[in-house]
């Protein structure tokens, strides 16, 4: 039959793709992507802004009439409406919109955790090469077959046209490829998004909008809602690939045999048993984790006994994590504290200590944040402050130590201060956060389970507050 509008040639040439960094917005019908911002957040047209609800990824073939099939629960994710910034429906070379989704109700995961740690870089177009190819990758319409309707399909044109803010190609799409990334093929950089067809055998072009576009550089650079978050520099869901910074900072961790993988809240949590004498998870020395100013550290813990001494009776805490004298998270013996010093030597004026009373086998989320002055440090449960600020008499210093996850034990050292339980979502941050930084990420994590009536945040008997998310 006749090609449809902005198919550029003859025929069709799309042809079915798996990018997984690549999904369809619902129920506008159109293509978004995840980028390489700090919250791995994406990019669409901005004319499809307006009518988004449910991004999904892995989509799988439709029926044989056309209807769309809807992948897995674990590949949709709701739409953070409150992090939409967007040009609305414009004329080509404005069209486009950033937003970010909420993690998965199922999962608890994040598009970028879930799709492998893998985003687009978005960088500026080449000086224009009438010779260089282009690819566009999204999810249009399709009737050749019915089962490639809406289901993700790439093709590569030739590169027709550079204005100040618009690219112009001869790249197959059609209805539903609106937002999908523009590729200079050669590279794999995503220079622009697509946006409007215009082919129309044997002329035209389809075209979009540069990544250079002031208004998208300036949303890039103020992200609103889950795209505004904090960026750690460090982080830590042990799920795929348990070792693995979900950064893309590269501080890749080592699991050890001690340490199970084990079912949790938000995927998979590695759990720590005690006395059993061995590192479990542990990240080699990278100069930028000696971190001896400003720095924020969190966790979901699960405590499932006393901790453990090992073959150190002086060290008798959980450790959290800790970087030996640099800095040190940790929660005591019987689960009544939560600690952090910057040093080893246990003095108590070098112990930063809040009370608590955490229930053995409930999840908590568990933070500190140590004030540019590297000494003053405050606790947090749930998202919450507890205790009051406690400024420490010592400073941490940088060390050639890994960092250790549920284990204090260094070097010949094999286990010392070993946690009795599960840990999971570890997060570090270069900077203090603030308190309402410290909520936002507990809230924009996956649902701990309410804690039961009988568990407090301090000893005077205040409840924990949990909301629901």
């Amino acid at each position: 039959h006749p090609p449809q509008p902005s198919i550029c040639g003859s025929f069709d040439d799309r042809t079915p793709s798996n990018d997984p960094r690549v999904a369809r917005i619902l129920p506008i019908n159109c293509t978004g992507w995840i980028i390489d911002d700090c919250n791995h957040c994406m990019l669409t047209a901005g004319h499809c802004t307006g009518w988004m609800e449910v991004v999904e990824f892995n989509v799988p073939s439709s029926a044989a009439d056309g209807t769309l099939v809807h992948p897995a629960p674990s590949h949709q994710y709701a739409v953070e409406l409150s992090s939409v910034q967007s040009s609305g429906l414009v004329s080509l070379g404005d069209d486009w919109g950033y937003f970010g989704v909420f993690a998965n109700s199922t999962t608890g995961l994040s598009p970028f955790q879930t799709q492998g740690n893998l985003s687009f870089t978005v960088a500026p177009p080449p000086a224009f090469d009438s010779n260089l190819q282009l690819r566009v990758t999204g999810d249009g319409v399709d009737d050749t077959p019915l089962a490639l309707n809406q289901v993700q399909q790439t093709s590569v044109g030739s590169w027709e046209g550079a204005g100040v803010t618009t690219l112009l190609h001869t790249v197959d799409t059609t209805t539903g490829s609106s937002g999908s990334p523009i590729i200079w093929d050669a590279t794999g950089l995503a220079i622009g998004i697509h946006t409007h067809g215009g082919c129309s055998p044997p002329g035209g072009d389809n075209g979009g909008t540069s990544s250079i576009h002031p208004a998208l550089q300036a949303a890039l650079a103020n992200p609103r809602g889950v795209c505004a978050l904090p960026c750690a520099l460090a982080s830590y869901h042990f799920d795929g690939d348990p070792g693995l910074d979900d950064t893309g900072n590269g501080h890749q961790g080592i699991l050890d045999a001690a340490a199970a993988v084990v079912s949790a809240p938000c995927g998979n949590a590695l759990r720590f048993g005690p006395n059993n004498n061995a590192h479990e998870f542990t990240i080699p020395d990278y100069d930028d984790l000696d971190l001896v100013g400003p720095m924020t550290g969190m966790a979901m813990i699960r405590p499932l006994g006393p901790h453990s001494t090992d073959n150190n009776p002086e060290c008798a805490d959980g450790t959290i994590f800790s970087k030996g004298g640099n800095y040190w998270f940790k929660i005591s013996k019987d689960n009544k504290q939560l600690m952090f010093q910057n040093e080893d030597s246990g003095v108590s004026v070098t112990v930063a200590i809040t009370s608590i009373n955490s229930c053995l086998g409930e999840w908590v989320h568990v933070a500190f944040v140590r004030q540019p002055d590297g000494r003053t440090v405050r606790f947090f449960v749930n998202g919450t402050p507890v205790g009051s600020s406690t400024t420490l008499s010592t400073a941490g210093s940088a060390n050639d130590d890994p960092l250790m996850v549920g284990n204090h034990g260094v070097g010949s050292d094999p286990g010392a201060c070993e946690f009795n339980g599960d840990i999971d979502e570890i997060r570090i941050f270069d900077r203090a956060l603030t308190n309402s930084q410290v909520k936002a990420m507990y809230l924009a994590g996956c649902d701990i389970p309410a804690w039961p009536a009988h568990c407090f945040t301090t000893r005077t008997g205040a409840r924990i507050p949990v909301v629901p998310q």
